[in-house]
């Protein structure tokens, strides 16, 4: 076994509360040593970057930025939303699932606009929000169709704490040895419920990728089009799916990549 599964597989992942906030991270000096990268190592010049979404926002919130850089770049871009994230808001009478996968898929496109990425460099595979579970060799035959060998592959961490972002980073694992380049897995709500003293993330193969004023404002800008994820909904009385506590983990100075 890998120190990723021997540590994190046997952790509690469960997502709750408001978790670890990022001035614990950033004033833990592995956070602070963590290697400095930049676009042309992650996604080397001839590669085309795919970021592997479980949900339309995760491809902003934990990779707004290379997105950005490597479309700045001319690397060839690719975002495939795995669902339509039509469960994020379960009874409410606000948003049926229809409407919500609608609404959510638009606000992803609006997103990618403000990174200067055309819709059509996002590909939709329709398949059933919080439904992966038992799906996984559908999702690797899914994204089977979409990689090759050229390509820098990103998806949430395996151990992310959310099953459809496991869901995905397995199913890349299960084929990356015939699709992919390469694999960058990012840490989304792993950075929620870890806390640094744990030592469950595997911070050996971490690496920051700093964001400039500019990159920092329009990833910003990118998260803003999510309108359906920052509201409460007061159908159910939830707060927002994505609130401030949450944000300031992910629209920061840099991104962190495991390699």
């Amino acid at each position: 076994m890998t120190e990723d599964s021997d540590l994190a597989a046997t952790a509690d992942r469960t997502v709750a509360g408001e978790g670890t906030p990022i001035a614990d991270w950033q004033a833990w000096p592995p956070w602070r040593q963590a290697p400095l990268i930049d676009v042309d190592v992650l996604v080397p010049e001839g590669c085309r970057l795919v970021v592997i979404s479980p949900h339309p926002d995760d491809e902003i919130l934990g990779s707004g930025a290379l997105l950005h850089d490597a479309h700045r770049a001319g690397r060839e871009v690719l975002v495939l939303a795995v669902t339509d994230g039509e469960g994020s808001h379960p009874g409410s009478r606000q948003w049926a699932p229809g409407e919500l996968g609608s609404t959510r898929a638009y606000e992803s496109e609006k997103a990618l606009a403000v990174l200067g990425i055309p819709a059509d460099q996002l590909v939709r595979l329709g398949l059933p929000d919080g439904g992966l579970v038992r799906r996984q060799a559908e999702v690797s035959r899914a994204l089977v169709s979409h990689i090759d060998r050229r390509d820098v592959v990103v998806t949430p961490w395996r151990y992310d704490g959310h099953p459809d972002h496991e869901i995905v980073a397995h199913a890349v694992l299960d084929v990356l040895d015939i699709t992919a380049a390469a694999h960058l897995e990012v840490p989304i709500w792993g950075l929620h419920w870890a806390r640094p003293e744990q030592r469950v993330l595997p911070w050996h193969r971490a690496h920051r990728l700093p964001l400039d004023a500019e990159t920092q404002k329009l990833k910003a800008a990118a998260v803003d089009c999510f309108g359906s994820q920052l509201a409460p909904d007061e159908t159910t009385g939830r707060d927002a799916v994505l609130p401030t506590w949450a944000l300031d983990r992910l629209v920061t100075d840099c991104e962190v990549y495991f390699r």
